[in-house]
């Protein structure tokens, strides 16, 4: 059955069995909504959940078959996009005789030693 995006929220979040709505239904809203011209032939994961958020319900992202890691994924991202930073930083400052290479990490190093070195050469190279 075809439901309006308010009505489909309304049933989906009345009780945990999301009131009775099946695939077809979800398939059917899919196809009214715009969101897919053949909802059968796609992931019925993928279905599910962009007909959930185009309803807008409380629990659409538990749906999310691609779900990106909230914090920890971005903090790794950041700490990655940092590390990056900084170790073209040391480079360039070692380079430009700031820091004596032989000071200048090598290999993987984990963030405190290049931190470290990232201040021994935004001093000069001394501690």
């Amino acid at each position: 059955m075809v439901y309006s995006k308010e009505k489909f929220k309304e049933l989906w979040e009345a009780n945990s069995a999301g009131s009775g709505i099946t695939f077809d239904d979800i398939a059917e809203c899919a196809v009214a909504w715009g969101i897919s011209r053949d909802p059968r032939t796609r992931p019925i994961d993928e279905i599910t959940y962009k007909v959930l958020k185009a309803a807008q319900v409380n629990d659409a992202e538990e749906y999310n078959p691609n779900p990106t890691p909230q914090c920890e994924g971005r903090i790794m991202i950041d700490l990655n996009d940092a590390c990056k930073w900084l170790a073209a930083n040391v480079r360039l400052y070692a380079s430009l005789e700031f820091l004596p290479e032989s000071d200048y990490p090598q290999g993987d190093v984990e963030v405190e030693s290049l931190i470290k070195a990232f201040k021994q050469a935004m001093k000069g190279g001394k501690d």
